[in-house]
């Protein structure tokens, strides 16, 4: 699997549309790795989360565990909060592009948000998978199961912190 493209729309701290350009392997050097280097509390782990999310449409990481599910919110607090005067919902998706054996893939799934008096509503709302083959020909898929098991066949969740990690982890592995 190698990463093109993620797009975020008032995930988390991204506020309206975020896009990140993987390193595609193409050019001088010719490398496919891209590392995000930052400060904390900038959005290392947010864009982490973004990913597994879209891929996997988990809220949580595993460094998660002791939090509760209903305290890890994806849906930007600010957007939240302006679209609640208006008493609005806010659409939130994360969209990530790839590739994996010469085809090209697009995910896209979609989290509903909104405020009821001080009690945050977030909804997982769609997904759906789009899969161009090296002929041309594209499918599409929005059956959330089809596209679980289309996913696992390219990344299985039980190996993925294998090849997508969080550098959070490996600092705290290696103070241990």
């Amino acid at each position: 699997m190698i990463l093109q493209r993620l797009i975020m729309k008032n995930f988390r701290q991204f506020r309206g549309v975020q896009q990140i350009e993987f390193a595609s392997g193409i050019g001088k050097g010719g490398t496919n790795v891209t590392v995000i280097y930052g400060e904390n509390g900038r959005g290392k782990t947010g864009i982490f989360r973004a990913v597994m999310f879209c891929l996997y449409g988990e809220h949580k990481l595993s460094q998660d565990e002791e939090v509760e599910k209903e305290e890890l919110y994806l849906v930007n607090s600010t957007e939240l909060q302006e679209s609640a005067s208006v008493d609005k919902q806010v659409e939130t998706y994360v969209e990530l592009l790839f590739k994996h054996k010469g085809e090209s893939y697009s995910i896209k799934r979609y989290l509903l948000g909104m405020l009821d008096g001080e009690k945050r509503i977030e909804q997982l709302d769609k997904v759906l998978l789009s899969h161009t083959k090296v002929d041309g020909n594209t499918e599409n898929f929005s059956d959330p199961d089809e596209i679980r098991k289309i996913i696992n066949n390219i990344l299985d969740r039980n190996v993925r912190e294998y090849f997508l990690f969080d550098g959070e982890k490996i600092q705290r592995l290696t103070l241990a």
